[in-house]
C-alpha cells in the first residue's frame, strides 16, 4: 500500500498539470482584454459562446452582449461537411446554470446582427471584442466602421486573430485566409494600437490587439 499511494499521488498531480496547461493560455489571453472594473463586454461574432462563457467565469460581475448572425455555418476539412447552427439556441445550451457556472444564465443578451451592420447604439460601449472574427467578415470595411461607431471615446476594441503558420494559411472552419499582424494593423489603421500581445497555444500563436479610437 505504501508503494501505491505515491504512484496515485503522481498520477493526480500529472492529471492536474495537464488540465492547467490546457486552461492557462486561454486565461492569459482573457487577462489581456483588460476587463477589470468593467461591467459590460460586447462580443462580436460570438458563435456558440463557448469562449464568452469562459470570460464570464473569470469575471463573475461582467454582463455580456453577444452578437452574431442568427445562424452561423461551420465547415471542416477545407470547406466540406458544412453544418448550420441557430445561434440563439446554441447560446441557451451553453449559458445554462451549473456548479461551475452557477449564475451565468442571466448574464448575457443575444443580439442578431447582419454582415454589414451591428444593431447597437453609437458611442456606447467601452469594451468591444472580436475574437477570431475579423478574417471572416464579408463586408470588412463596413464592419470596421461599425466597430468604431459603437465604441465609446475612451473605449478599447480588442481584436484576437490567429497568426498564420505559413503564407496564405486558410481557416478550415470557414475556408478564409488568416490575417498577418501587419494586415490586422492596416485594417484598423484609423484606430490607435494601445497594446499587442502574443499567446502561445501549443505551437500556434494567437495575437491580441487592443485598439483605441
Amino acid at each position: 500500500m505504501q508503494k501505491i499511494i505515491p504512484f496515485l499521488l503522481i498520477l493526480f498531480i500529472s492529471s492536474a498539470t495537464v488540465k492547467n496547461s490546457e486552461e492557462l493560455p486561454a486565461i492569459l489571453e482573457i487577462k489581456e482584454y483588460k476587463l477589470e472594473n468593467i461591467d459590460t463586454l460586447v462580443d462580436i461574432g460570438c458563435q456558440n459562446g463557448q469562449f464568452s462563457k469562459e470570460i464570464a467565469r473569470i469575471y463573475p460581475n461582467l454582463f455580456l452582449i453577444l452578437e452574431d448572425l442568427e445562424a452561423y455555418t461551420i465547415c471542416a476539412k477545407g470547406g466540406k461537411n458544412c453544418m448550420t447552427h441557430n445561434t440563439q439556441n446554441r447560446l441557451r445550451k451553453k449559458f445554462k446554470n451549473s456548479k461551475k457556472y452557477p449564475n451565468i444564465a442571466g448574464r448575457y443578451k443575444f443580439i442578431a446582427g447582419k454582415i454589414d451592420s451591428i444593431p447597437l447604439p453609437s458611442d456606447s460601449y467601452n469594451r468591444v471584442l472580436c475574437r477570431r472574427t475579423v478574417h471572416e467578415f464579408v463586408q470588412r470595411d463596413k464592419m470596421v466602421l461599425e466597430l468604431k461607431r459603437i465604441l465609446s471615446e475612451d473605449g478599447i476594441l480588442t481584436i484576437v486573430e490567429a497568426e498564420p503558420g505559413y503564407p496564405n494559411q486558410v481557416d478550415v472552419f470557414c475556408n478564409k485566409r488568416y490575417l498577418t499582424k501587419n494586415e490586422v494593423i492596416e485594417i484598423f489603421k484609423d484606430f490607435q494600437l494601445d497594446s499587442f500581445k502574443t499567446i502561445m497555444y501549443g505551437n500556434a500563436k494567437m495575437n491580441i490587439y487592443n485598439f483605441r479610437k
